[in-house]
Parts: C-alpha cells; sequence; structure tokens
C-alpha cells in the first residue's frame, strides 16, 4: 500500500515538473518570437546588420573600422569570432579569430591596433581572465604581457599611448596602466567606487568612468587625470545604467541605453543622455531605434555605430542577441531640460 502511494506521488511531481518543463519552453519560444523590434528615430539610421548577432562583445574603432571581438552567441555558445565593419564600404567582413572565445572582454585602440583584455571564456566560467592580446588590421593576434588580475565586465581606453582598465568583475577598484612600448603593467590611483559593467571615455584630456553596477546600476560618474594620477566626481548620470554605450559626437559625451538586470524588475534602458562641458549636466536626446544593452561601439567620422547586443535583461539576453547596426549621427537634442 505504502509502495502504491509513494509511487502516485511520484508520477504527479513528474507529471508537474513536465508541464513547468513545457511551460518554461513554450514562454521562451513566445518571447524570442516578440523579441523587440528597431523604430524609426529622429537623428539614428538602421545601417547593415552584424553578420553574426551576439552581445556581451569588445568592441573599438581601427582605422576608420569598427571592430567586434568575441561575445556570446545563442544559449551557451563563446564566440572567438571578429567582425569588421568599414563604414567607407557600408559594409561587414570577418577578420581573423581571437585565439579564445570570450565574452565580458574589453578593447581600445593605439597606434593603429587593436587591444582585446580580460572577459571570461565560457557560459558556466566567468572567472576574470587576465590574458591581452593585440593584432593590426588583418592581422594575427599576438599575445602580450597578461594584466596583473583578471578583469570581465570591465572598461579600457586608451590615453596618449597608453591603456586604462578601470573596474570590472575582480579587483574592481584598482586601475591599471599598460604601456605598449615596453609591455609592461603599472597601476594608477583606485577608482573610488569598484563596480563593474562600467564605461570609460577619453574626453576633454581626462578618462570618464561612467555608471555600471556593483549588485545594482548606479548613477555615479568618475574621472581621472592621467598626468596627475588622481579622480574627482563627475556630474551624476540622469539615472541609473549600465552595459552602456559611449561615445564622443559633435564634441559632446554621449551615453546610451544599457541594463537593469533586477531578478523582477530587470529592464533594458532606452535612455540616450549627452553632456557637452565637464561642468555642465547631462541632457535627454532621442532615443535609440532599439534599446540594447551589452553592445560593441565606436565613433567613426563624428558618427555612433552601436552593433549587436541583446535587447532583453539579465537571463533572458540569451534569447534576444541581436546583430542590429545602429547609428547616431549626434544632431537631434530632445530636451534642453538639465537632469
Amino acid at each position: 500500500m505504502i509502495g502504491r502511494r509513494i509511487r502516485r506521488v511520484l508520477q504527479v511531481l513528474t507529471v508537474l515538473l513536465l508541464l513547468v518543463v513545457v511551460g518554461v519552453a513554450f514562454l521562451l519560444l513566445v518571447l524570442r518570437a516578440t523579441n523587440p523590434e528597431p523604430s524609426a528615430q529622429p537623428g539614428w539610421r538602421i545601417g547593415k546588420d552584424m553578420p553574426s548577432p551576439r552581445g556581451e562583445v569588445a568592441a573599438a574603432v581601427v582605422e576608420q573600422q569598427l571592430v567586434v571581438a568575441g561575445g556570446l552567441r545563442g544559449l551557451t555558445t563563446t564566440s572567438k569570432a571578429v567582425s569588421v565593419f568599414d563604414a567607407d564600404r557600408n559594409a561587414w567582413s570577418s577578420g581573423r579569430p581571437l585565439p579564445e572565445g570570450r565574452h565580458h572582454a574589453a578593447a581600445a585602440a593605439a597606434d593603429g591596433r587593436i587591444y582585446v583584455s580580460g572577459g571570461a571564456s565560457g557560459v558556466t566560467n566567468w572567472s576574470p581572465r587576465k590574458e591581452l592580446w593585440r593584432s593590426a588590421p588583418g592581422g594575427r593576434w599576438e599575445e602580450l604581457a597578461p594584466m596583473p588580475e583578471g578583469r570581465q565586465g570591465h572598461a579600457m581606453v586608451a590615453f596618449r599611448g597608453s591603456l586604462y582598465v578601470i573596474g570590472g568583475v575582480g579587483r574592481t577598484d584598482r586601475t591599471l596602466i599598460y604601456q605598449p612600448s615596453s609591455d609592461s603593467w603599472t597601476t594608477g590611483a583606485p577608482l573610488p567606487d569598484g563596480r563593474d559593467h562600467l564605461r570609460a571615455a577619453n574626453w576633454k584630456d581626462k578618462i570618464w568612468a561612467i555608471g555600471g553596477r556593483s549588485g545594482s546600476p548606479t548613477r555615479r560618474v568618475d574621472v581621472y587625470d592621467p598626468d596627475d594620477d588622481k579622480w574627482e566626481r563627475g556630474p551624476d548620470l540622469t539615472e541609473p545604467m549600465s552595459a552602456m554605450a559611449v561615445g564622443v559626437v559633435d564634441g559632446s559625451l554621449h551615453v546610451i541605453g544599457g541594463e537593469d538586470p533586477g531578478l523582477l524588475g530587470g529592464h533594458v534602458i532606452s535612455t540616450h543622455v549627452a553632456i557637452d562641458r565637464p561642468e555642465g549636466r547631462w541632457r535627454r536626446w532621442q532615443v535609440p531605434p532599439l534599446p540594447v544593452h551589452g553592445s560593441g561601439f565606436g565613433v567613426i567620422s563624428d558618427h555612433l555605430f552601436v552593433a549587436g547586443g541583446a535587447t532583453r535583461p539579465g537571463a533572458l539576453s540569451t534569447i534576444s542577441w541581436t546583430g542590429e547596426l545602429q547609428v547616431f549621427s549626434g544632431r537631434r537634442v530632445v530636451s534642453d531640460r538639465a537632469d
């Protein structure tokens, strides 16, 4: 009698489990089929799709070409693909693949070459990596002196021939500085508020560390003066943002999109703000045609190119990678109101 009851309970539990699995699978199919699509927005246009839809990529502009490296693709794939967009020809081509697949890496350009640092090697292995790779356009990747410590979800920016690694998962406060001439690393003043999924830009002869998150996204902006090796507080964003696209267009610093990955209230951010002087405030600009996070981005001929990313937040990113290329011309402000 007891054995029969146990079997019945197990049968009921099995049926319930199957129903849950089928329900989740159906929901994911519906969400995938209804992923957001781009809509026309003033000041923006849609370019040619990146050949391999993916997000959490590393990207930089080298010789007027946007180079997008690595990233996440599908449910389980860490990509080592390198996609190159030539703005003059309005065409994508494939570059030499990275030595290994990486996601949440960072990239910067110096001396006509692209550098890719850190990241994680797999969907189930998010341990921050130390590698630094370099390639000339069309050339092979060479491995350089590794970072003193692993980083992923960090930012890297070129400034006067040196590379600055800021934030990320790992030791999030220590600023790492790479000298290409000596293939060596030093450290700078620590970032006052360590965080990951931040962005960095070289603007007005200083390095701006923008947004990011440590658990939840932040509005915080910190400004680094490499000459004095000193950080100071910059003007806060209008709202918390992380994993955005950033770039200097028409002399102004623009911050676009991103993600709040909250478990219940997570969402992709559509906000687009810009600032035209360091002591100023952020103004709202026209939102992008397709809000994304984890995209590759860079400025070519005073146009900001945003490639790929995900249109859904958190774990749902895996069903919403896109190859859309969005191009902002920097010609239309929505509001002059200072936020």
